[in-house]
């Protein structure tokens, strides 16, 4: 890892899976919305041909200080989006 992504890499939030507050995270305005998450520390954005999917959205997608909370979050996540979706349930 180099100087500066090592320097980057202690800005992004830890033990959570969003990047929502992460100082590497914008948004671009030229951009469809759903697609205009950009991510500074991946040099990658949601148009991207092999970019990210999610940033628009504020999910993480560097994968760095997911921590063990992760699995906790994501469970929590999807729990309030079927919630929200009911008919997506398969019970």
């Amino acid at each position: 890892m180099s100087l500066k992504k090592r320097a980057m890499k202690k800005w992004i939030p830890k033990d959570i899976c969003y990047c929502g507050n992460c100082k590497w995270r914008s948004l671009n305005e030229t951009k469809d919305n759903q697609m205009n998450g950009y991510c500074k520390y991946l040099n990658l954005g949601d148009w991207y041909k092999e970019g990210t999917l999610l940033l628009w959205d504020g999910c993480k997608e560097c994968g760095e200080h997911d921590g063990d909370k992760i699995e906790e979050i994501q469970s929590i996540r999807n729990a309030k989006w079927y919630a929200r979706n009911p008919e997506y349930r398969d019970d």
